[in-house]
């Protein structure tokens, strides 16, 4: 018997419904399960959803907890996979299984890619499959050599020695590696899928199919068509669509995280059409859900949890030190360490991470930050101001700043990679 599961928070189940409702309409038997990266808190009756939901604290992943702090929500949904894999082989003895991104949709027959199961012990799909002169696509491709040749929005394992030995890897791998972090070369779960072929002369299938995986990253290399009401890819079948990114606030957009002047939907009748009843779908899939928070977002008595923060308990607990529930705020906690130390954030409204989409708002004090910069650069003369920038590049990093936490008296080297 064969599965097909997805991994989401709780403010993502509609995305869930919205995947296990377009499986239905093609494959009306096969199983479809749903892992919650989250916890419910009350918020949600599991019991009432279309399709079963498992929290991820029930599926007996050793230091669930710890995984759960020490992660974002990206990097704990992405971990997560190999242990879901093991957890579905072995409860429901499943024989081949498909993971896929909440945020797709499925058009077409999954049978092509589980009879490929026969003869592969998993299946990959590359981010992009034509050779370009010009980089034209909406990500850049050296994004994909930071981030991953493969999309592992989707994945696919049979039930054999080879899958269940990768999986034993990758989950080793997930359980501390799972970052999102450029210096360590690191980028979720995916960037160890790197490896894979590398370890066997075959077994590993690579999708080069046109209407596998499309997305706003390959939609410049693949020309949607429509005939008799079936969708086109290159002339293939479209079997699923990847919605990276969408955002119902903004349909217009293939992504929030796109210039729209990259991918102009205006342009392309076919895909506006295809969003177009995306967004239709999420909409009748959608209640209060997108109100949620996400439970592992902050600490038993309800301050908010920063990036930062976990940042630096990953390396305390790389050192050796251990906290019993790392979202306790109980004396001797980790968090009772960080008040102690003058390092929580109580004002729950600041901005405590930048990134690409409030970035802008630090402009003034850049200026001033560059104007001081500029100074000290003809105190010290330009030598001696590379080697502060080199020393700071790695110091900079949240791991290397251990040094704050000054009742634990600690003088770590810095870690130059």
């Amino acid at each position: 018997m064969n599965a097909i599961f997805t991994i989401v928070a709780k403010n993502f189940l509609p995305q869930a419904r919205t995947l296990g409702d377009s499986i239905r309409k093609i494959h009306s038997d096969l199983p479809f399960h749903v892992l919650l990266a989250d916890e419910t808190e009350g918020m949600v009756d599991l019991s009432k959803e279309r399709y079963p939901v498992i929290e991820a604290k029930d599926i007996s992943i050793p230091a669930y907890e710890d995984m759960a702090f020490k992660y974002n929500l990206i990097e704990l949904s992405t971990a997560l996979k190999p242990f879901f894999y093991e957890y579905l082989f072995d409860r429901f003895q499943y024989q081949k299984i498909i993971y896929f991104d909440p945020d797709i949709y499925v058009y077409g027959s999954l049978i092509p890619l589980f009879d490929a199961l026969d003869d592969h012990f998993m299946i990959l799909t590359p981010h992009i499959i034509k050779l370009s002169m010009i980089d034209r696509g909406s990500k850049p491709e050296n994004d994909f050599l930071i981030n991953g040749t493969y999309n592992l929005g989707f994945v696919a394992f049979n039930r054999s020695y080879e899958a269940l030995a990768v999986l034993r890897w990758w989950k080793t791998r997930l359980k501390d590696k799972a970052y999102i972090d450029r210096t360590e070369g690191l980028f979720v779960d995916q960037k160890w899928m790197n490896l894979v072929p590398c370890f066997y002369d075959k077994g590993v299938f690579v999708s080069k199919n046109p209407g596998h995986n499309v997305a706003h990253w390959n939609m410049h290399e693949r020309k949607l068509s429509c005939s008799q009401d079936h969708y086109l890819v290159d002339g293939w079948p479209l079997v699923f669509f990847h919605f990276s990114g969408f955002d119902l606030q903004h349909p217009d957009k293939v992504s929030r995280s796109v210039d729209a002047t990259k991918v102009d939907l205006n342009n392309l009748p076919h895909y506006r059409e295809l969003f177009a009843a995306y967004a239709g779908s999420l909409l009748r899939n959608q209640s209060n859900e997108t109100k949620y928070l996400y439970a592992y977002d902050k600490f038993d008595n309800g301050i908010r949890i920063f990036a930062f923060q976990r940042r630096l308990y990953r390396r305390l607990t790389e050192i050796g030190f251990q906290f019993e529930n790392p979202f306790s705020t109980r004396q001797g906690s980790f968090y009772d360490l960080l008040r102690k130390n003058r390092m929580v954030i109580f004002e729950q409204n600041v901005s405590g991470e930048y990134g690409k989409r409030n970035f802008g708002n630090a402009e003034r004090k850049l200026k001033l930050l560059k104007f001081g910069m500029l100074l000290l650069k003809k105190v010290i003369g330009i030598r001696n101001f590379h080697l502060l920038m080199r020393t700071l590049f790695a110091l900079c990093r949240p791991e290397e700043q251990t040094y704050l936490l000054e009742s634990l008296h600690l003088d770590l080297p810095i870690r130059f990679h």
